[in-house]
């Protein structure tokens, strides 16, 4: 069964915004410390003092990161879409697992 570009864009905007909403649960303890010391205490927690699973994943999205974001601006500049500045920044300061799948949204009501 294929779903509607229209259903399946509403799809990926609704993971993102689910994304979003749980990962959020956890930034009152790093946020109490301010933005810049909060973030440079996420980092330590996940790079420093997190166990090898947990570095793992930090470096394995990391790289994954790395390529989604490049095929973003590929993607963007072949379907001419605007704004492809503000999907990267959400994904560097919000979160890659809001960025993209609202970006995917977005690509799919460029695609109708």
């Amino acid at each position: 069964m294929r779903l509607p570009r229209k259903a399946l864009a509403w799809a990926y905007i609704l993971i993102g915004l689910l994304a979003w909403a749980l990962t959020s649960l956890h930034l009152p303890q790093y946020l109490q410390a301010g933005f810049v010391e909060g973030t440079r205490q996420f980092w330590v927690d996940a790079l420093v003092q997190s166990n090898a699973a947990g570095r793992f994943l930090v470096v394995d999205i990391f790289f994954l990161a790395l390529a989604v974001l490049g095929w973003m601006v590929l993607e963007a500049r072949r379907l001419q879409m605007r704004g492809i500045w503000l999907y990267l920044a959400v994904a560097l300061f919000v979160g890659i697992s809001l960025a993209v799948p609202v970006f995917l949204g977005m690509r799919e009501r460029a695609l109708l």
